[in-house]
């Protein structure tokens, strides 16, 4: 199934078009390009909370700084502006401006991996 033409139609404001230019350049179709997303997505979730449950600041940025470069590919706006703000708390110590943000992440992550299920339909 292609899904060129606007990929933005039913996933809100996400610029798809990644999913279509890793396929012309590896192979496969979209839907297996949005998979392996999905599965980045999930195991940056995985380890921003293992980072989160350490408590391990330097960790969190570097898992915020990898969550903001998956997300910017599709354009997840949301994604990208809240972890660019964790990237820039203190490194030093966890506090409750880092757990209010993983919090949001953590949700702004769901939200997203739905809206791309809902594409490889």
């Amino acid at each position: 199934a292609s899904h060129s033409s606007d990929t933005r139609e039913g996933t809100g404001n996400l610029d798809l078009r990644a999913f279509e230019l890793y396929v012309r350049g590896a192979g496969g179709s979209t839907e297996e390009a949005a998979r392996r997303f999905l599965e980045s997505l999930a195991g940056e979730q995985r380890a921003l909370a293992t980072a989160m449950a350490g408590e391990n600041a330097a960790e969190v940025a570097r898992v915020a700084h990898r969550l903001h470069a998956l997300a910017g590919l599709i354009d997840a706006r949301e994604i990208t502006e809240l972890a660019r703000r964790l990237q820039a708390l203190p490194e030093e110590k966890l506090s409750a401006e880092h757990r209010s943000l993983v919090d949001a992440l953590i949700v702004a992550a769901e939200k997203l991996a739905t809206a791309i299920g809902a594409y490889g339909r």
